[in-house]
């Protein structure tokens, strides 16, 4: 008999667990990375998307048609709240937030900034 009384103990596997049918590799690509020395953030001035400026540099913007040579001009450091979006089709804050249609990531609540594009 064990010292639990003959009970045996269940074995959990270590399985990842995945969010939205993504990986913990493919989650940690879409938010931003504030555990580098320096981090900034911007939002995206269509969008709304958060990352950081290295993030932006490398990738453009996930949901919008700029890619990363444009960031100066697409983003702004100023905007507030913010909110992660891993299923934006089920998720009840991206419909109040009307950002169904958006890819996963984080998001800005409101972006203050002037796009060029007169959006």
């Amino acid at each position: 008999m064990s010292a639990l009384g003959g009970i045996a103990k269940k074995k959990r596997s270590k399985k990842k667990r995945r969010i939205g049918g993504m990986s913990a590799d493919e989650q940690a690509a879409i938010v931003p990375r504030l555990n580098e020395k320096g981090a900034k953030l911007r939002a995206c001035l269509r969008c709304k998307l958060v990352k950081t400026v290295e993030q932006f540099e490398d990738n453009g913007c996930n949901n919008c048609s700029w890619d990363g040579a444009d960031w100066p001009e697409e983003t702004s450091q100023e905007f507030t709240g913010m909110i992660a979006i891993m299923e934006p089709r089920d998720s009840w804050v991206a419909k109040w937030q009307r950002c169904t249609e958006l890819k996963p990531g984080v998001y800005a609540k409101t972006v203050k900034g002037v796009s060029d594009l007169g959006e």
